[in-house]
C-alpha cells in the first residue's frame, strides 16, 4: 500500500514538476534506490535495459496517438481499440508486469494528465500485442455520474483496481 501512496504522489508532483529523468532511469535499470528517487516497484530483472525503454517508448507513443485520435472524438477512440487484434506472439518474460510498468512510467513522464480511458485503452492495445487477450470495459456510475474506463484479463482486473468499480454498470466491453 505504501508503494501505491508513493507512486501516487510521484504522480501528482510529476504534473507540477518536470520529470525526474535520473530517477526514472535509476528505476529503469533495477539499480538500488536513495532516499531521493520516487518509491516506484522496480522493474524486474529478467527484463532487459532495451526491452523496459522499448515498451515506455511505445507506451509514450499510444498516449500521443490516442490524444491525437481523441480530436475526433469517442468513436474514434472506440474503434482504434476494437481494431487492436489479438497477436500470437512468444514472449521470454512476464508480458503483463512489462506493459503494467511501461505505462505507469509513461504517465509519470508524459506531459499532460493521463486518463483512465486513455491509460486503459493504450493498456489494451499493449497486451493485445503481446498475445494476451486483454478486455477494455467502459462503465458509468449512476449516482452520482461518473464514467470510468479498466481492463480485464481472462475475467479479472489488471489494470485501475478502484474501490468504486462494483459500483460501475458496464456499458460496453472491448
Amino acid at each position: 500500500m505504501a508503494q501505491v501512496i508513493s507512486a501516487f504522489r510521484t504522480l501528482q508532483r510529476s504534473r507540477t514538476h518536470p520529470p525526474n529523468w535520473s530517477a526514472m532511469l535509476t528505476i529503469m535499470s533495477g539499480a538500488p534506490q536513495n532516499r531521493s528517487t520516487p518509491l516506484l516497484a522496480p522493474w524486474p530483472a529478467d527484463i532487459t535495459f532495451v526491452t523496459r525503454v522499448i515498451a515506455l517508448l511505445e507506451a509514450l507513443l499510444r498516449f500521443l496517438w490516442l490524444d491525437l485520435n481523441g480530436l475526433f472524438g469517442f468513436r474514434r477512440i472506440h474503434t482504434l481499440v476494437a481494431r487492436c487484434s489479438l497477436v500470437s506472439s512468444r514472449r521470454s518474460h512476464d508480458a503483463l508486469t512489462l506493459v503494467r510498468l511501461a505505462v505507469r512510467d509513461a504517465c509519470i513522464l508524459y506531459p499532460k494528465q493521463v486518463h483512465c480511458l486513455q491509460r486503459s485503452a493504450a493498456v489494451t492495445c499493449m497486451l493485445r500485442r503481446r498475445g494476451l487477450p486483454a478486455r477494455l470495459l467502459i462503465g458509468y456510475q449512476p449516482v452520482p455520474v461518473e464514467g470510468h474506463a479498466w481492463v480485464e484479463l481472462n475475467g479479472q482486473i489488471v489494470w485501475d483496481n478502484s474501490p468504486k468499480l462494483p459500483y460501475f454498470r458496464i456499458l460496453d466491453r472491448l
